[in-house]
């Protein structure tokens, strides 16, 4: 009777372990179902590079005539970083692996700033069809104005379509301590 009661707590762990696990996965599940469509929002607009949209076409795009882009907005407090994520999507035939570049932020005045901005990944390997999420960081130093619109464009040298605008902004009235 010894010998069995170690093997009925194993078994009984080993099936609260299972049950833990399983619930622990559908939960997973609802929440993707729940998370993707929201991520398909932040999908950067893929424009050919050779052919810019022509004005009736751009004035088309949306009722207001105005392009619509999704725009990356970091909103950090002085000292803190501000956090983002966007899509990359390799909609080419071929694969494609390079290193994401930014262009230099720039004021509403054409002052340039060059705050601390880190991607993860850093470099991206996709193949054809394939998708990444990338997180991006902005440190909001004392370079940055509170309230002023920085803005930069985010690129990937092996999709030359995509362009991904982003915006820092330091929140005005916080120190960050």
């Amino acid at each position: 009777m010894e010998d069995e009661e170690p093997a009925n707590i194993f078994r009984d762990a080993l099936d609260a372990g299972l049950r833990y696990y399983g619930r622990l996965g559908r939960l997973a599940l609802e929440g993707g179902a729940i998370f993707v469509p929201a991520l398909r929002e932040l999908r950067p607009q893929v424009v050919a590079a050779q052919a810019p949209p022509s004005t009736r076409a751009a004035a088309a795009a949306t009722p207001t005539g105005r392009r619509a882009e999704r725009t990356v907005l970091l909103e950090p407090a002085a000292g803190k970083p501000g956090l983002g994520v966007f899509l990359v999507e390799n909609l080419t035939t071929d694969p494609v692996s390079a290193e994401i570049a930014v262009s230099t932020l720039s004021g509403p005045a054409g002052e340039q700033v060059a705050p601390a901005l880190r991607f993860s990944p850093e470099s991206i390997a996709l193949e054809p069809g394939d998708q990444v999420l990338v997180q991006v960081a902005a440190a909001a130093d004392e370079a940055l104005e509170p309230g002023v619109r920085y803005r930069a464009e985010i690129s990937i040298p092996g999709l030359s379509g995509v362009r991904v605008p982003i915006v820092v902004r330091r929140r005005a009235g916080e120190d960050g301590a």
